[in-house]
């Protein structure tokens, strides 16, 4: 049988050789270069127009968080292996305040399809999680006052210059008088995403007696004040569970109390004001003697109360 010569063998070898593999694309890519705003839970999702081989497409991969260092993932295949999701095994970090922190990922061209075409160039991109914003808003002067178990109403609307500040507790008729601050919340910004926390601030503006010691203890509920404050207020039905309050509360200094749960509640149902009351779980201890707080209200504009909001938005 005739050999073929060296040069015709060479002809047949190329005519018959697999062309070479075609390069995949990334057709979309989340998070996006530059992106604000990604919150816990989400993941990088990176599409391709073709199935990929796993290994070397996830061995591609690369993470970094905001201080450079590189972090570790899982990986999870979806649509027939055309698309990649990848969570970091540590939740995402929010900035601590209003300025961005990046993350940066990066898929080099080591990245391949299932035909074993290669990625035809590395894309890479950063983006910034959410951070944290403060607001706040003082209270509504002709809302906020007290009113006691007599009906007797400390709030003046169209006199700024009365009830500056407003008792809370027992007083020496054993009339128990309970406070009420009003804030508006329309204000409010629509890009928080995610609440932190909410603090009512208060200024204790003078006291008599042992409020703490003798009257239980202090309480701060949710309650609907309607349009006015006004006698029927002081049995006002509470919204939810009111917060109890720790002890002390030192005269001439502000003090924060904890509201979250009450205004992420009127938060989710969309109210427009904020209405508290703050009461003594003991009316009064019958011993006709002063045990009070004296609270500055929204008339006493240098001292007046405020309700600070932390919030995680883009």
């Amino acid at each position: 049988m005739k050999r073929l010569g060296p040069v015709l063998l060479l002809l047949l070898v190329a005519c018959g050789s697999a062309p070479k593999p075609e390069a995949p694309t990334l057709v979309a890519a989340y998070p996006a270069p530059d992106q604000r705003g990604v919150a816990k839970g989400e993941a990088i999702v990176l599409t391709f127009d073709r199935p990929m081989d796993r290994a070397a497409t996830e061995a591609a991969f690369s993470l970094w968080d905001p201080d450079g260092r590189p972090l570790s993932v899982t990986f999870a295949w979806e649509d027939g292996d055309r698309r990649l999701r990848v969570t970091p095994t540590s939740p995402w970090r929010y900035s601590p305040d209003d300025q961005p922190i990046y993350y940066r990922y990066r898929l080099s061209t080591g990245a391949r399809s299932k035909e074993a075409g290669a990625l035809a160039a590395a894309y890479e991109a950063r983006f910034a999680t959410l951070r944290k914003i403060e607001w706040q808003t003082t209270s509504v002067p002709a809302l906020d006052g007290a009113v006691s178990v007599g009906g007797v109403v400390y709030n003046d609307p169209d006199d700024p210059s009365l009830y500056r500040v407003v008792y809370l507790g027992d007083l020496s008729t054993d009339y128990t008088v309970r406070a009420f601050f009003v804030f508006d919340l329309g204000g409010f910004p629509a890009d928080a995403v995610e609440l932190d926390e909410a603090a009512l601030k208060l200024w204790l503006a003078g006291r008599s007696g042992t409020p703490f010691d003798d009257l239980g203890v202090l309480q701060i509920a949710r309650v609907d004040l309607g349009a006015k404050l006004d006698k029927d207020d002081y049995k006002a039905s509470a919204i939810g569970d009111p917060l109890d309050q720790t002890p002390g509360w030192p005269v001439q200094e502000w003090r924060a109390f904890d509201v979250t749960p009450l205004f992420a509640a009127a938060l989710g149902e969309g109210a427009a004001r904020l209405d508290l009351r703050l009461a003594f779980s003991q009316d009064t201890d019958g011993d006709r003697a002063n045990d009070r707080l004296e609270i500055a209200t929204g008339e006493y504009e240098a001292r007046a109360p405020e309700l600070v909001v932390r919030y995680y938005a883009p």
